[in-house]
């Protein structure tokens, strides 16, 4: 039931998750690049996690180990990816395109967008393959606690690596937590309740409302990820 259960769900998953890549890849959004890149970030992630999960309710169903490495990859990459997006969004919204400020909604500095999601990617890609290469470090032998996911016991060989990987994913995750509570504050009841100009038009009211809207939709988002991190780590 567990089995079945777990793969219907990350079945939805990754069809939703595909749905969205290509919805935003096919309508034309009048939101910020920026703005837009971070729902691409958010499904990309999403779609990692959910591909993760599928691949471990078919080892658990009877598939060979490959297939239980191939969905610890994907997890974790999904679970590192999932509370960055969450961060990365939070300091776009604050330092890169900014609602309120009509210079950087007019403008998007790739430069700075993409120095701060290569290093997270390639930091993320090189975490998830660790557990999954053929290190002594790691005991490939002993059973982990959860299905497929790279994290051992105390004591287990690899069991400082999990530890690792566990303070850096709540350490993310509670960074994008207070740029939530910091961006809500500014939204509706800080300096960014108004636009920043003599005279704002409609279009820079529009993006205001725009951002409190996707804002709304990051705090389900938040709300969701912290209780998926807390049943894979906790």
């Amino acid at each position: 039931t567990f089995t079945l259960a777990l793969t219907v769900m990350s079945s939805v998953g990754v069809l939703g998750c595909l749905l969205g890549v290509a919805s935003k890849l096919t309508f034309r959004y009048v939101i910020p690049v920026a703005w837009k890149c971070c729902l691409w970030l958010g499904d990309a992630a999403c779609l990692a996690l959910s591909l993760g999960l599928f691949l471990t309710s078919r080892y658990v169903a009877g598939a060979g180990i490959e297939v239980c490495n191939a969905g610890g990859f994907f997890t974790l990459f999904g679970v590192l990816d999932l509370v960055s997006s969450l961060a990365i969004t939070g300091f776009t919204h604050c330092l890169i395109q900014s609602p309120t400020k009509v210079s950087q909604l007019s403008t998007f500095r790739w430069g700075l967008f993409l120095g701060i999601v290569l290093p997270q990617k390639a930091a993320a890609l090189l975490l998830s393959l660790l557990p999954v290469m053929p290190l002594d470090y790691f005991d490939t032998v002993s059973p982990l606690p959860l299905a497929c996911f790279p994290i051992r016991q105390e004591g287990d060989k690899g069991a400082t690596f999990g530890a690792i990987v566990f303070f850096i994913t709540w350490g993310i995750l509670i960074m994008g937590v207070v740029l939530v509570v910091v961006l809500s504050v500014r939204y509706w009841a800080g300096p960014d309740t108004r636009v920043h100009a003599s005279s704002p038009s409609l279009w820079q009211m529009q993006k205001l409302e725009q951002a409190r809207c996707l804002h709304k939709f990051t705090i389900v988002e938040t709300v969701l990820i912290a209780v998926a991190v807390l049943l894979l780590t906790i």
